[in-house]
């Protein structure tokens, strides 16, 4: 079913011209058909016309709203193939979607299980917009074992600035936290 979803959400746009240029055009000269034989001429048309206008937004809009749907999930990773919990945690921390809890992000879940085999030190890299995800990230998840320092990232969508906070954190801070870069 969600390979069905997935083919439709991907081909929507052509699935709806199919429908618009076959299918409504078929079932209008039944429609129609069936009006003429109950109502006469006149007054079967209005009908009709009114009729097809009101199907035709109804069915586009349950089809759009129907295929259009995030369905994303987490995925489930075997436990065999689940990466080794490491000490140390470099992230990037973003706005998220206006119609979920940030908290539910994929950062706060690595946190959560880094955290799990013995997280020490995490790094959270942040631009301006998402620091008060990353300043509630950081109240939630901070323990007397964990410390959590946020870096700014001053432009999100320039690589060099990542770059550079990254670099930095492998040159000075790692050393700081006691860790090597494997870890």
């Amino acid at each position: 079913m969600d390979n069905l979803i997935s083919f439709l959400r991907r081909y929507r746009n052509i699935l709806l011209i199919t429908l618009s240029g076959f299918i409504v055009p078929i079932l209008t000269n039944l429609f129609s058909s069936f009006l003429e034989e109950v109502f006469g001429g006149e007054i079967a048309q209005r009908i009709q016309l009114l009729a097809i206008v009101i199907a035709m937004a109804v069915v586009l809009f349950a089809i759009v709203l129907w295929v259009g749907k995030d369905r994303r999930q987490w995925v489930l990773v075997p436990r065999e193939e689940q990466p080794p919990c490491m000490p140390g945690l470099i992230a990037l921390v973003g706005t998220g979607r206006s119609d979920r809890d940030p908290m539910d992000s994929p950062v706060g879940a690595a946190i959560a299980y880094h955290s799990a085999g013995g997280l020490q030190c995490c790094w959270l890299l942040a631009s301006r917009e998402s620091m008060p995800v990353a300043e509630a990230l950081r109240k939630q998840h901070e323990t007397p074992g964990l410390t959590i320092n946020i870096i700014e990232i001053h432009d999100p969508f320039g690589i060099q600035h990542t770059y550079e906070a990254v670099s930095n954190i492998y040159a000075n801070a790692l050393e700081a936290a006691g860790m090597t870069s494997e870890q």
